[in-house]
């Protein structure tokens, strides 16, 4: 048992440990009696015990809390203050550190990032009223070098301590990171304390780093009552309006509205309200007087709707008569952007209307072949309905591989031999892959012998690639196998090239002896027996590349 005596004779509460560090000890005190760490002095028998010191019981010591008069001492007290009284809201520790001589606005510059590196600023951070009150009397100032504690108070809502750092004569237009104690009461909501710095006197006009006033960022935040009272004290409306639409707050800009916000303001907001999707504040625009017709980043209100898919703002604009077929820098629509993103309701919308299904863009898409390139089919399906051109949007879906979207454009009539890029739909099918496709164009009738720029025929894209169901398509169709035998040895595809030689039975003999080198893994005999397939149409001589490739896939 460690018992502890006062200077006064007043014993406090034994403490009940066999050894203690006297480190330990003194937090213990100071957590239990609010006996200051940095003040302390316990002395055993006459002496001054140090804080790594260890004290074993039966013990008996006298606790004597010294007063600051080095520069060390006024270091630790001031930041125990900072960092323990202010911070726990420990009044009593706080009161003995200032009765000892603590410096009331130390600024401790030890790793502090959360609120407050002074006494006050820290307890108004937290909460902690009484702790206010304590420094204030004690002289404390408000504001000190970039702490100022009504900037911490305001920020976290705490009214009462705003009201006796205002009292206290508080800067309150003080701006600390671009903003004063208002805007952070606006944007985090605070009704009561911005209403009492309003009370106060407080600039509502200022603005932050960013341009924003406290309006500003109230309606931003979409906190309406502090919106209302910043409204019935004259701020300046500004960009609030904007804001409140941009974030889809009604009540706001409805307030706004009424409040007389209008022209640019009122123009610039209906086009972040049709951009985002806010309908109802969109008809509060519009009500408003707002243009239908505004732009915002090189696009119409109808077409930011479009794209991003708000049938609702889009139907809204329509019935305003808003220019359907308006374009932006691209040559794009509202149709054609709604083609893109995959839209339905919006096509549906906009082709009601009388939006122009056969305008083209600047790089001469229409909606349809936006709409096949994409793999939109139920859009395909509302343009095709239209009777829009459609077998261009063909070669588009078949080389995206879109096969719904093909049968619906050969079911409309769409040519089947239509080219893009210098090659044809089945060209284009054949060489990426998608076998469903090429049936469809091969049952259609497509000419399954058309050669690119390049002189490649489908079935040669398919055999150099490998693929060996379309293979097997084309070679059923009668394709003109060709070259096609070569580049599937070249490409390194015995599967394909053993197709491709079952399908020549007029050149049975070199054939089987083709066959047989192959088995034998015979480069030499592949490359001569290959050579001799003129009547399969080859060209001169296969390649040692060619050939090995085959060997090596083989092996």
């Amino acid at each position: 048992m460690l018992r502890i005596w006062l200077a006064s004779g007043e014993e406090l509460a034994p403490v009940s440990r066999e050894k203690i560090r006297v480190w330990d000890l003194k937090r213990h005190l100071r957590t239990e009696h609010s006996m200051p760490f940095s003040l302390q002095r316990l002395i055993c028998g006459g002496a001054c015990l140090e804080d790594d010191d260890h004290v074993t019981a039966p013990c008996e010591l006298q606790l004597v809390l010294s007063s600051v008069v080095s520069a060390r001492q006024r270091r630790n007290c001031g930041e125990e203050l900072v960092r323990f009284a202010a911070d726990r809201g420990c009044a009593e520790v706080a009161r003995h550190l200032l009765q000892a001589g603590a410096d009331k606005d130390y600024y401790s510059r030890i790793g502090l990032h959360d609120g407050g590196r002074t006494a006050l600023a820290r307890a108004a951070t937290r909460g902690h009223i009484e702790l206010v009150r304590l420094l204030i009397d004690a002289g404390a100032r408000t504001d000190t070098l970039d702490e100022h504690a009504l900037i911490y108070a305001a920020s976290k809502g705490h009214t009462e301590i705003a009201g006796v750092l205002v009292d206290a004569g508080a800067d309150k237009d003080v701006l600390v990171h671009g903003r004063t104690a208002l805007m952070h009461a606006a944007c985090k909501g605070h009704t009561a304390i911005a209403r009492l710095l309003l009370d106060a006197g407080a600039d509502k006009n200022l603005q932050d780093e960013a341009g924003k006033t406290a309006l500003v960022l109230a309606a931003s935040a979409g906190h309406t009552e502090i919106v209302r009272v910043l409204l019935e004290t004259g701020a300046e409306l500004g960009e609030a309006l904007i804001h409140a639409a941009s974030g889809g707050h009604v009540e706001i800009a409805r307030l706004l509205v009424e409040a007389g916000s209008a022209g640019s303001a009122c123009n610039e907001a209906f086009a972040h309200a049709a951009s985002k999707g806010h309908t109802e504040i969109a008809g509060i625009l519009l009500d408003a007087g707002a243009d239908k017709d505004v732009c915002l980043d090189g696009k119409s209100a109808l077409l930011h709707a479009a794209s991003e898919g708000h049938a609702e703002i889009v139907r809204l604009l329509l019935d305003a008569g808003a220019d359907k077929d308006w374009c932006d820098l691209d040559g794009k629509s509202a149709l054609l952007h709604a083609a893109i993103e995959g839209h339905t309701e919006v096509a549906r919308l906009l082709l009601d209307a009388g939006a122009d299904e056969d305008l083209r863009d600047r790089e001469r898409k229409t909606a349809l072949i936006h709409a096949a390139s994409e793999g939109h089919t139920e859009i395909a399906r509302l343009l095709v309905a239209t009777g829009t051109a459609c077998s261009e949007a063909l070669a588009h879906a078949a080389s995206e591989g879109h096969s719904e979207i093909a049968r619906l454009l050969l079911d409309a009539g769409a040519y089947k031999d239509v080219w893009l890029d210098g090659k044809s739909a089945l060209l284009h099918a054949a060489s990426e892959g998608h076998t469903e496709i090429t049936r469809l164009l091969l049952d259609a009738g497509a000419d399954k012998n058309l050669r690119d720029r390049n002189g490649k025929s489908a079935i040669v894209h398919a055999a150099f690639k490998g693929y060996a169901d379309i293979t097997r398509l084309l070679v059923d169709a009668g394709a003109a196998c060709g070259e096609a035998l070569v580049h599937a040895v070249s490409g390194g595809h015995p599967e394909v090239a053993g197709m491709l030689v079952d399908a020549r039975p007029e050149s049975d003999s070199v054939k089987r002896m083709l066959h047989h080198a192959v088995r034998r893994k015979d480069v030499a005999q592949i490359a001569r027996h290959l050579n001799d397939l003129q009547t399969l149409g080859c060209r001169k001589g296969v390649g040692e590349y060619g050939i090995r490739r085959f060997y090596v896939y083989k092996a």
